[in-house]
């Protein structure tokens, strides 16, 4: 599977919801926009200045930030997933009621925008000295064409975030089935490490289906009688949210994959278990592992192998938290 959206395996998106109802758009195969339409779109783009923002390349690899959306401080909203087991939540515009879907990939590197959602809540494409933005990274598009731009305003919950940068992929229809499963209506977004950094606290409840986002300036502390471990946020691979680890005793960095259908994924071996690995302080033994697509080459804990926990991630603080989930009615 090519590492589309940061989901490195073919089994990406096993249920998701439809989304982005307000564009009239079915769940088609993906057709790309011509190129005179894509002209006349991107005749209208705005210099970054416009909006504070300087594109960089600070990961090494080839791959393009535009920085990060902005956040009203003090803010928290929590959420239901909105389709089995994967992080798919709703969102709007601050200028619309109407909500769309967007995917939290803590696992790909850049934010993504099927064009007509981007079409109907305010997206404005970006220019830089003159010359459009084309998304240069990792991750494949799949001969899609795909432009840096902004939405000003956007809403998670009471969540506000504010001059938030995407990419758009200039199709529409259903994403490539190589990215999303064929059989199964839409996302409209994914919101990537790049936006999601910029929050104070992410809390993943996987057993329970639910995600809470904050924007508090309150250091988040976990419950001492619940914490299994915790594991500091690596600093070898900044583009994706990756914590120190080690694989039989070899120290690596290890992404979280919170929309990966696995265990461990890796690309150094064909074993089916790892013997052990650990995130931080936690421990795993006999992890069952599947290939990993060589060109990304950094290990992955999927969703099956981080289930069974409530996972807190803490970017400003530099930590990831473990602990054992509440039950539905909140014992523990």
């Amino acid at each position: 599977m090519k590492p589309l959206y940061g989901l490195a395996t073919s089994l990406l998106l096993s249920a998701v919801l439809a989304g982005c109802m307000t564009t009239g758009e079915t769940d088609t195969a993906e057709q790309s926009l011509g190129k005179r339409e894509q002209t006349k779109l991107l005749a209208r783009a705005v210099p970054v200045a416009e909006y504070g923002l300087s594109p960089s390349f600070p990961f090494g690899n080839g791959t393009i930030y535009l920085g990060g959306t902005l956040l009203e401080p003090n803010q928290t909203s929590g959420f239901s997933y909105r389709a089995g087991d994967m992080p798919i939540i709703g969102m709007q515009t601050a200028a619309r009621n109407k909500p769309f879907s967007v995917l939290l990939d803590t696992a790909s590197n850049a934010s993504w925008m099927q064009y007509p959602c981007a079409r109907e809540n305010g997206y404005r494409f970006l220019s830089n000295k003159g010359m459009i933005i084309p998304y240069i990274g990792t991750a494949s598009t799949e001969g899609v064409d795909t432009f840096a731009g902004i939405i000003p305003e956007m809403k998670m919950g009471s969540i506000m975030l504010n001059k938030t940068p995407l990419f758009v992929r200039m199709a529409t229809g259903q994403m490539s089935p190589v990215v999303y499963s064929s059989a199964e209506p839409r996302v409209d977004a994914v919101l990537g490490w790049d936006n999601l950094r910029q929050f104070q606290i992410i809390k993943f409840d996987l057993a329970n289906g639910q995600v809470a986002l904050s924007s508090s300036q309150v250091p988040y502390m976990p419950d001492q009688e619940r914490l299994i471990g915790r594991a500091s946020i690596s600093r070898a691979c900044t583009d994706k949210l990756a914590v120190e680890g080690a694989i039989q005793s070899l120290q690596t960095p290890i992404i979280l994959d919170f929309c990966g259908d696995y265990g461990l994924a890796r690309a150094d071996t064909r074993d089916p278990e790892t013997k052990q690995l650990e995130l931080g302080e936690v421990v795993f033994l006999n992890a069952p592992t599947k290939v990993l697509a060589v060109q990304d080459r950094i290990p992955r804990a999927g969703r099956k192998l981080l289930e069974k926990y409530v996972v807190t991630i803490c970017p400003r603080m530099g930590v990831v938290y473990f602990e054992r989930p509440l039950n539905v009615n909140g014992s523990k």
